[in-house]
């Protein structure tokens, strides 16, 4: 009896503790982290994340992010993706592990497919079959809230450039790169970020786009947080639609692997199947049938039941010959409308630029752009999309409340470390004084408070008629006043011991339809065949015409006053009033034949025009440097011009003959 009584309390707590033991050992734990690309710091989706030894494992989502269950006897997991080395860490104790992947750099031996085709040709048949049910571009229209960021690095800093005096004032930031670049990666400078939230308008058939920034939060080195910059950093630059044949990446055109002639330049490989968030999709692999094509190479997932794009990471290599771009990187992620059509939801760009020099750095430039609240076919009035880029009046934001509020993703901790470095380097003197020297070397002016002095490239100069010429001028800015813009310069040439001059002022109506009225007065030395307006827009090419030997030089009074307005967003009209006094300085002259006498000859003539000019350029954007308007140009479309001159004999002549 007492031997089974033993028995019984011996062989329950053997029992419990072998429970114990085996709870221990199959208890589950959670480890998390991220993926990213060790050259560029780039997250890298649908990275494979696996325990070694078992066929259990996850993969990363579209920001590199992972989240795996393991149990307590699991000591390291593993990190893999097509192109990279597969790299194997201990976990740590607080379950947090990411992983920087290095490229491989090991080329791939040719395959040559001798029979039949490969199972990805089916499935991508059927893609184009279905193209243009889930392309964007079949909706009549669609707008949604857009979150862009934009980080510019420098990065492959040689020794030679760490040697400049520049670099050497800024080591104590360089020594603290592995911050920003993780403990696998490679070191990086950060000089740009920017973050936009904006709402962006499309509508198709024809096509018209409107982008209206909200808010802007930008810090570089050398860049200000000023209208003209805020205008680039949105979505209207950062578009890019897989469906679309031909897709124009830095002016060149690339063809899409989704191209309608998708089969003469590339070659597929159906790699797996899986589930994509809750869509069961086909991986396929593509590369160009040839190296030196400018064309992608990367991996594609296709919907099973629609035959849609659901994700893509495609790579434009060195062999593409993109001038000193080594590398550009797109992966986006799309979803899809209630109307067939898929919308991109994420966006990432990569451009690595290749040294200029072997005394130069490279540089990374990284864009982001999130998409929300998609609203699709509900057009808005045609007059709603003429102004294409529109800044809401307080669209600066520096607020750190509004953006973890508003921002699609909080920042990660390298991220946030960026405003701090950029910061801090912007302001040690030595960069604070090269980055005035560039500001005004590509402005031609220095700003002093409500003025711009300059431009300085026409400050001195020589040439036969006038010797040595003096000149100084100065502009309005936007501190002075966003609507008047008030400008003149005076000269002096020490041989003709002339004074040149010229007073101008603008007044703006309306910047949406860019309505203004303008006049102007002045006498300068020209030169035959070289118009005052093109010539003067350009201060580098108008000082190189104005030394030296001058050919065919006259001295030149003007008055101008002209009032334009756009009238539409491909139509713009002007009228001017323009008096012209010519006084050559080489041999002319010309039998007046309006003289009341015979055989009367002159040298000097004056002309009073009416000119009405209507422009007609089809989308044409523009952007707004403070209170001017630069014209980005009419993509792929010709501008026409049409003008009318009449000539009105003395209408201003005596009026500006009296103010002269």
């Amino acid at each position: 009896m007492i031997k089974n009584k033993s028995n019984l309390i011996f062989y329950p707590l053997l029992l419990i503790l072998s429970f114990g033991i085996n709870m221990d050992l199959f208890a589950q734990t959670k480890v998390s982290g991220r993926v990213n690309d060790a050259e560029n710091g780039d997250p890298i989706p649908f990275a494979n994340i696996s325990i070694p030894g078992t066929t259990k494992g996850t993969t990363t989502d579209f920001d590199g992010y992972y989240e795996l269950e393991i149990s307590n006897s699991t000591d390291s997991i593993k990190a893999s993706y097509i192109g990279f080395i597969p790299r194997t860490k201990v976990i740590p104790e607080n379950g947090k592990l990411n992983f920087q992947l290095q490229p491989d750099v090991i080329a791939l031996e040719e395959v040559v497919v001798t029979a039949g085709e490969d199972p990805s040709y089916p499935i991508m048949r059927k893609v184009i079959e279905a193209k243009e049910k889930n392309d964007k571009r079949n909706l009549d229209a669609y707008e949604y809230e857009s979150y862009a960021k934009i980080e510019i690095d420098v990065n492959k800093i040689s020794e030679k450039l760490r040697q400049k005096k520049v670099m050497q004032e800024i080591a104590t930031v360089l020594d603290s790169l592995d911050r920003i670049a993780g403990e696998d990666g490679k070191p990086i400078l950060p000089v740009f970020i920017s973050e936009s939230i904006s709402d962006f308008y499309v509508k198709n058939n024809p096509l018209v786009k409107k982008e209206v920034i909200r808010k802007t939060k930008i810090t570089g080195v050398g860049v200000t947080d000023g209208s003209f910059t805020s205008q680039f950093i949105g979505t209207s630059f950062q578009e890019y639609n897989f469906y679309d044949s031909w897709m124009t990446i830095v002016d060149k055109e690339v063809v899409s692997p989704l191209a309608d002639s998708w089969k003469g330049y590339y070659d597929y490989y159906l790699i797996d199947s899986m589930m994509v968030d809750s869509f069961f999709c086909y991986q396929i692999d593509f590369e160009p049938k040839r190296l030196q094509d400018v064309a992608y190479k990367g991996t594609m997932w296709i919907t099973k039941d629609t035959y849609a794009l659901k994700q893509i990471d495609a790579t434009i290599g060195k062999a593409a010959n993109l001038n000193f771009i080594e590398k550009i990187k797109i992966q986006q992620e799309l979803l899809p409308s209630d109307k067939d059509a898929w919308l991109p939801k994420k966006t990432r760009v990569t451009i690595d630029v290749d040294e200029l020099s072997s005394g130069s750095a490279g540089m990374l430039v990284k864009f982001y752009v999130s998409n929300k609240n998609w609203v699709v076919n509900d057009p808005r009035d045609p007059k709603f999309y003429d102004q294409a880029i529109e800044l809401k009046p307080e669209y600066r934001s520096f607020e750190d409340d509004y953006w973890e509020e508003n921002r699609h993703e909080p920042l990660s901790d390298a991220e946030l470390n960026v405003y701090s470095m950029i910061d801090t380097i912007k302001n040690i003197p030595i960069v604070k004084t090269y980055i005035d020297v560039v500001e005004t070397a590509i402005s031609g002016y220095y700003q002093v408070g409500k003025i711009d002095i300059g431009p300085y490239a026409v400050l001195m100069g020589v040439n036969d008629l006038e010797g040595f010429r003096l000149r100084g001028g100065f502009r309005t800015n936007t501190n002075f006043s966003d609507k008047w813009i008030l400008g003149g310069y005076l000269a002096y040439g020490f041989k003709d011991e002339k004074i040149k001059y010229n007073a101008s002022v603008r007044h703006i109506f309306n910047k949406e339809r860019w309505t203004f009225l303008e006049g102007e007065y002045g006498y300068d030395v020209e030169i035959t065949g070289l118009d005052k307006d093109e010539i003067s827009s350009n201060p580098v090419f108008y000082t190189f015409n104005k030394l030296g030997f001058l050919r065919r030089p006259y001295y030149h009074r003007y008055g101008n006053f002209k009032f334009s307005r756009q009238i539409s967003r491909s139509f713009e009209q002007q009228i001017a009033f323009k008096y012209k006094h010519f006084d050559p300085q080489f041999n002319f002259a010309y039998y007046d034949i309006y003289s009341s006498e015979p055989g009367v000859v002159k040298e000097e003539w004056t002309t009073n025009e009416l000119e009405i000019t209507t422009k007609f350029s089809k989308d044409e954007r523009f952007v707004y440097d403070g209170n001017r308007r630069l014209s980005l140009g009419s993509y792929k479309w010709p501008t026409f011009i049409l003008s009318y001159t009449y000539g009105i004999p003395d209408f201003l002549g005596e009026i500006l003959n009296i103010i002269s």
